[in-house]
């Protein structure tokens, strides 16, 4: 199970992102300069440490994840999708 402080990062993660990470012509822009963007976009900023740990949880617990299934299928989806980002 997740650490609940995680599951919360997760969670904002997601539903903060979730038009975007529908989309699979999304863009991810990799930045240590924190940076906002309007939900709506089809644009996901996030920090290196966050990206590398949210891709390293969802390739490796995927089971323990705690989301909806939906929601668990276009997370999955998405950083499968964009596996080539660093």
């Amino acid at each position: 199970m997740l650490q609940p402080d995680f599951q919360d990062v997760l969670e904002t993660f997601v539903f903060t992102n979730l038009p975007a990470l529908m989309n699979p012509a999304a863009t991810v822009v990799v930045t240590t300069t924190p940076e906002t963007t309007a939900p709506s976009t089809d644009i996901i900023v996030i920090s290196p440490e966050l990206l590398t740990t949210l891709r390293t949880y969802v390739f490796n617990n995927f089971s323990e994840f705690n989301l909806a299934p939906d929601i668990q299928d276009i997370v999955r989806q998405f950083f499968t999708l964009n596996n080539s980002i660093s």
